[in-house]
């Protein structure tokens, strides 16, 4: 039900200006947690014998940044992935604000570490658009604007949309087999492989689109009502756009072919030497 008078302000204006300031510290707490773990992973890892792979092709720096940009990343999905399971499952809506506080601090510390020094411009702008989609799920009274009047359900999309995380636990696995241990085991790579593929079509490629259509597209009226058009379209069109770029890392994944995916060096056996 649409509000006698439709509020003018909009979520993410709310959630920064109109509400208290918990959220805020909790997002800078995290990124400042971030910043100093990364920058430790950094430090520990640039001469280590973990980065000893990778230094063969990048220079010290390089192999640390992108070696503490994976363990990071690695830690970062498994907390979000486990939230984001208990809100959409169990409603556990308590704990999303914490969640994405812990999310953007991520985002801030890979921002200065990993995508803007690697000039990762896809990765700046997915950064920005998870930002500015999820932040105000954060505050009660930006959720409900952001929901058109239900809280709830903007706080489950978000969720439904950090399940795409759970793809990234294999993705970082897959990361670690090939640029750390280098000659994984033939039956851990080809099931974390099988995993990677399933998680990533169901999770960002298969879910994303269906819910928007099924949750969004027939509140649009409900929206309009309630004066929260561009919500509506930063949901919908930031679910389009990270379902577009992840089919487009689909078909990257699979351009070599299914089996050179699934299985570590195409599941070719080793030639017998004469």
């Amino acid at each position: 039900m649409a509000p006698a008078t439709p509020p003018t302000a909009g979520p993410f204006y709310t959630a920064l200006l109109h509400t208290d300031t918990r959220h805020e510290v909790m997002i800078a707490v995290s990124a400042v947690v971030h910043i100093l773990c990364t920058a430790l992973v950094l430090r520990l890892s640039k001469n280590s014998w973990v980065t000893a792979k990778l230094r063969k092709r990048e220079t010290p720096e390089m192999a640390a940044t992108l070696f503490g940009a994976y363990v990071v990343g690695f830690v970062h999905a498994i907390v979000v992935s486990v939230s984001a399971v208990l809100v959409v499952c169990y409603e556990r809506y308590e704990i999303w604000p914490a969640t994405v506080a812990f999310s953007i601090g991520y985002f801030v510390s890979d921002f200065i570490f990993y995508a803007l020094p690697t000039k990762q411009l896809v990765m700046v702008i997915h950064h920005i658009v998870m930002i500015v989609g999820h932040y105000p799920t954060m505050e009660q009274p930006a959720a409900i604007l952001y929901g058109a009047g239900d809280a709830h359900l903007i706080m489950w999309l978000s969720a439904v949309g950090y399940l795409t995380e759970i793809s990234n636990l294999f993705l970082d696995v897959r990361w670690f087999q090939l640029k750390i241990f280098g000659q994984p085991a033939q039956i851990t790579y080809t099931v974390n492989s099988v995993f990677l593929l399933l998680s990533y079509i169901a999770t960002r490629v298969v879910i994303m689109p269906v819910v928007c259509w099924v949750k969004m597209v027939p509140r649009y009226d409900e929206y309009k009502a309630y004066n929260q058009m561009a919500s509506y379209w930063v949901v919908v069109l930031g679910a389009a756009f990270i379902s577009l770029m992840s089919l487009v890392y689909t078909f990257i994944l699979l351009k070599p072919g299914l089996r050179a995916f699934l299985f570590f060096g195409g599941g070719k056996k080793p030639a017998k030497a004469e």
